[in-house]
């Protein structure tokens, strides 16, 4: 009486036939992509997404904001407020995008983390793991700020939530 194997066996057995050793060579090869799948799935994506986070905190428009506020922790509060307002919404319409004036949404559309879409005239995240990425990434800065700086921030994003939401609510009205 012929013995059917367990594909999942660990070791494949000296009297086994042709096929259930080409059997059991693609059930190792899918365990190692299994294994693997965290190291080599979207790591391409996630340093690209850091590339373009890098990108965006840098360009001149952000800089002439950083200096503008002065304050470290206001520059915070309005790129990341009004970035976490941005992702709260599937997308914003513009009617005409030329007239955008945002410097935060500016700046997402040069880095790359948002695309601007048209029938309707629309503002949206590149991607759904962009979206996915952008909250962790802003959730990851504010933790590691000092209880005094989350002092801040809280408070200074009390104080400007209104406007923050209404330059991020107004695009739509050009």
């Amino acid at each position: 009486m012929h013995q059917v194997r367990d594909p999942d066996e660990a070791e494949l057995a000296r009297d086994a036939s042709e096929e259930e050793e080409r059997d059991w060579r693609w059930c190792e090869r899918q365990k190692e992509f299994c294994r693997n799948i965290t190291k080599d799935l979207l790591v391409e994506d996630v340093r690209l997404f850091e590339w373009r986070m890098q990108k965006f905190l840098s360009l001149p428009l952000l800089t002439q904001l950083r200096e503008k506020q002065g304050n470290e922790i206001h520059f915070l509060v309005t790129v990341f407020e009004s970035l976490r307002y941005f992702l709260s919404k599937p997308f914003l319409l513009v009617r005409d995008l030329q007239r955008l004036d945002n410097v935060v949404i500016l700046g997402l559309l040069d880095a790359g983390l948002l695309t601007a879409r048209f029938q309707p005239s629309r503002v949206q995240v590149a991607s759904e793991l962009y979206r996915h990425l952008l909250s962790d990434y802003i959730s990851t800065r504010y933790a590691f700020l000092s209880v005094d700086q989350k002092a801040s921030y809280n408070l200074n994003w009390l104080m400007n939530e209104k406007s923050i939401k209404y330059h991020v609510d107004r695009l739509s009205e050009f």
